[in-house]
């Protein structure tokens, strides 16, 4: 009996094999043959081709053989196959995440990354923008906004918080910026000069995602400094606290030197969330306001520390290192935050990513960062699902 095979395909043998058995054993038919386009190929006798390993039985074993190691080869190179599959996927989605997202990956030779290695691991909030105008209705706000969110976007920054300042207060849209962002903007509001609150109002700039009143003590003057305190002192502000303890809002303060003595104790007999608006504006890391500071944190636990690039321009770089070294040190990191305090009016866009390097370099510790960048203004501000996000 002769056994005519095709090294190629166990199939065609096995065709061959079941007509042997039809015949009674016996092969009474020609070679087999495959046709493709034309192209014929026939099968003849290989088993002296065969390698000697394989010839040490009977011709039906070494036709077994021959089978199991054929379908071997061709389980090795599917698996090989899905491998490389997998790997082009892979490749093509990285080539689209750096077309679609430039600033993914590490910075410029000799800097550091943005805010971690390659794609960022958590979601990033940025809790100190401007994104207002001085006139009610102004066409360039809507400009002015989206430049906020592009930087947030070229940055992988998820969300913000927008600060209305002085010049600002007379921004109609503030409420509607906030409503239309799909809850990834918080605001905060000028603390208000009367202490006559209306609670609808209050409600409905919670509802839009208001989170703080901002007082401005460093941009009053003596006089009107000296009236905010004594106002503050004789509880004239008391509904407002009560509303603002209910609602888990807080109160950012601006203040320099000794003036953060007299603020902090006035504000944490009210039981409020404070937050000390840029380093607290220290002239160096032993001011005696910043010293307070420091020591508060450590004793009152619903105070919170913001960093932002404002300091670096009152302070040398050096000094600016030793006051960051302090707030690691003394502050703890669940109650540090940090604002890029970007304003669009006043600052480019190069400005923004100097800002967030500044960043990086102050607070090199990755878990650090995290906590300073995710953790601590997602618990502050209310965004939801962002522990567990990663991606």
């Amino acid at each position: 009996m002769s056994l005519d095979k095709d090294m190629t395909s166990p199939l065609l043998y096995e065709e061959f094999h079941d007509t042997e058995e039809e015949n009674g054993g016996e092969n009474n038919t020609e070679p087999l043959s495959l046709s493709s386009s034309g192209f014929t190929t026939k099968f003849s006798g290989i088993t002296n081709a065969t390698p000697p390993e394989w010839r040490t039985g009977s011709v039906e074993d070494e036709g077994d053989d021959y089978v199991n190691t054929h379908s071997d080869l061709l389980n090795t190179r599917r698996t090989f196959s899905k491998m490389l599959l997998g790997v082009s996927i892979a490749f093509v989605v990285a080539i689209l995440a750096l077309v679609f997202n430039p600033n993914i990956g590490p910075g410029p030779p000799g800097e550091p990354d943005d805010f971690g290695p390659c794609i960022v691991p958590f979601r990033v909030f940025d809790t100190h923008v401007h994104a207002f105008s001085g006139i009610p209705e102004d066409p360039s706000v809507a400009n002015e906004f989206n430049r906020v969110l592009r930087q947030f976007w070229r940055s992988s920054v998820w969300g913000g918080v927008l600060v209305q300042t002085e010049r600002q207060v007379n921004d109609t849209r503030f409420l509607s910026k906030l409503q239309l962002s799909g809850g990834k903007l918080r605001g905060v509001v000028l603390f208000p000069k009367s202490s006559t609150i209306d609670r609808n109002e209050f409600s409905l700039y919670h509802d839009a995602g208001v989170r703080g009143v901002r007082l401005d003590l460093a941009g009053m003057t003596a006089l009107e400094r000296e009236n905010m305190y004594s106002r503050l002192g004789a509880g004239e502000f008391d509904t407002l606290f009560n509303l603002i303890r209910d609602r888990r809002w807080h109160v950012i303060v601006t203040e320099v030197k000794e003036g953060w003595k007299r603020i902090l104790p006035l504000l944490i007999r009210e039981n409020c969330r404070i937050i000390v608006d840029h380093f607290g504006f220290p002239s160096s890391a032993s001011d005696e306001g910043f010293l307070e500071i420091l020591l508060q944190s450590n004793e009152y636990p619903l105070l919170w520390v913001k960093a932002t690039p404002a300091i670096s321009s009152m302070l040398s770089e050096p000094l600016v290192r030793e006051v960051v070294d302090k707030v690691i040190e003394r502050v703890p990191r669940n109650r540090i935050i940090w604002g890029s305090d970007f304003d669009p009016n006043v600052e480019g866009d190069a400005s923004y990513d100097t800002d967030r390097r500044a960043m990086v370099n102050w607070f090199g510790d990755i878990e650090l960062r995290y906590h300073i960048l995710s953790i601590n203004p997602a618990e502050l501000y209310g965004f939801e699902d962002t522990q567990n996000w990663w991606g």
